[in-house]
């Protein structure tokens, strides 16, 4: 464990030196990060840059560097663990209660680890702190593409005003409930780990790739790391990864509005879509219309038809 601290700050200080860009910090930003299952983070005058990309000692590891004013603040929707290292590398975790306001000149250094802590962590580090950011690195992202919902003060225009511009969306939390349909694939039952929002059915893409694999409607998924989405291509066969068609607990979860970016065949695709445990799930007849597969639905026997032999119908 000492190893693993003492790595995260050699790799904060060894950070490739790159002028971050002179703009002013963001005053109240909250985000999440698709690795952190369920959390959301409220930050204030945070830096308008970040780091992401393989973790210097470890490149199975990937990293978050978050970079904060003195007067920086963060704070979590839940309860979290956070590793702080002092400046004599001593490590303590301390448990964080939600909604608790903490500034980040106190833990700087500090970090989160992703729910799969092998896979990586989230680091906060402050600019008074001499010992961590003598150096740093801006990736090419900006942080506004992990923010959920931003708070900016408004700027003054000149005479005559422009026409306002669509506010970001506000992140929206709901609950997602089992669904309580059974499904059929080609007049075949299968299992899914499926959820009611709302009134409408939302799927596990993988899940659902995994269902339609081998059909006429098979497709492969793919991460684009030069776009930062997901690519889904029709007509190939799926390439399975583990966890697909797992049954869920049948309890009802809270979902969150996803950031997630999707192309199918390499045009950028209109597919709002919720987070759940870590996972996107995307409305049904939303990917029925992409993908163009039949949707339809037996009100007498309340049961959902996937038809791959046809193509999509609304």
């Amino acid at each position: 464990m000492k190893k693993r601290v003492l790595t995260v700050i050699l790799a904060v200080l060894l950070l490739a030196a790159v002028p971050m860009a002179a703009a002013a910090n963001i005053p109240s930003l909250d985000i999440a990060v698709p690795e952190v299952s369920g959390v959301v983070m409220k930050l204030t005058e945070v830096m308008p840059n970040y780091s992401y990309g393989p973790f210097f000692f470890n490149p199975s590891q990937m990293s978050y560097y978050i970079f904060f004013g003195v007067e920086g603040t963060i704070s979590f929707n839940k309860d979290v663990e956070l590793v702080i290292v002092d400046e004599n590398y001593q490590q303590t975790n301390v448990t964080v209660e939600a909604g608790k306001v903490i500034k980040i000149s106190e833990i700087s250094g500090g970090s989160l680890y992703f729910d799969d802590a092998s896979k990586g962590f989230i680091c906060f580090v402050c600019e008074n702190d001499s010992l961590r950011f003598s150096s740093y690195s801006s990736a090419d992202l900006d942080i506004n593409q992990l923010a959920v919902a931003v708070e900016t003060p408004a700027e003054p225009q000149p005479e005559p005003q422009p026409e306002p511009q669509p506010a970001e969306p506000e992140i929206e939390y709901v609950q997602a409930v089992p669904s309580p349909q059974k499904v059929l694939v080609n007049g075949e039952e299968v299992a899914f780990d499926a959820y009611n929002i709302k009134g409408n059915n939302y799927f596990k893409l993988r899940d659902l790739a995994m269902a339609l694999s081998g059909s006429e409607k098979t497709f492969e998924i793919g991460w684009n790391d030069a776009t930062r989405a997901i690519d889904i291509t029709p007509g190939l066969p799926y390439t399975a990864v583990g966890g697909e068609l797992v049954p869920g607990d049948g309890q009802p979860v809270q979902a969150v509005t996803s950031t997630a970016v999707v192309y199918i065949n390499g045009e950028k695709a209109d597919l709002a879509a919720y987070n759940i445990r870590g996972n996107n799930y995307f409305k049904l007849r939303y990917l029925g219309a992409a993908l163009d597969f039949g949707v339809s639905y037996d009100a007498e026997t309340n049961t959902v038809l996937i038809d791959t032999t046809t193509g999509y119908t609304p």
